[in-house]
């Protein structure tokens, strides 16, 4: 983060999800805002035009980290006390949405559990996948 004029500026990042034709292999990458600008990266540029790979997501940062300074997009799962929630349990799961305005975490129905700001304040959030890599973490076990 930058500091100017006692105003703290966010990095605005972009995860872009690729996947490619032959064998739905998926490649995640993240651009700065500057380089997307400015098309700094051979590799952003080759991507684009490329025949092979199709995009399939792209994703903001979120501006928040986790416990282990792991960016936090839009798209990952988290896991961790999250104190907005009705439940008692000490760790939930969650997917990072962005609706209304902010950044929140939803159980793997669907169910809202809290803000990310206020849960990672704390530090008590830890990323464990994205719903492209590692979908099967939000399989809803059944009793």
């Amino acid at each position: 983060m930058q500091i100017s004029h006692g105003v703290t500026k966010m990095e605005i990042k972009i995860r872009y999800t690729y996947k490619r034709k032959s064998d739905s292999k998926l490649y995640q990458v993240i651009y700065p805002l500057e380089t997307i600008e400015n098309q700094d990266s051979g590799s952003f540029k080759s991507m684009l035009n490329n025949k092979l790979w199709v995009i399939i997501a792209r994703e903001l940062f979120t501006g928040v980290t986790d416990k282990n300074n792991s960016d936090i997009f839009k798209g990952d799962i988290v896991k961790g006390y999250i104190p907005d929630s009705e439940k008692d349990e000490n760790l939930e799961l969650g997917i990072i949405e962005f609706k209304e305005g902010s950044f929140d975490i939803y159980n793997p129905k669907g169910e809202y559990l809290g803000n990310l700001s206020s849960c990672t304040l704390n530090k008590s959030i830890e990323l464990i996948g994205d719903i492209h890599n590692t979908p099967e973490l939000l399989k809803v076990k059944t009793k």
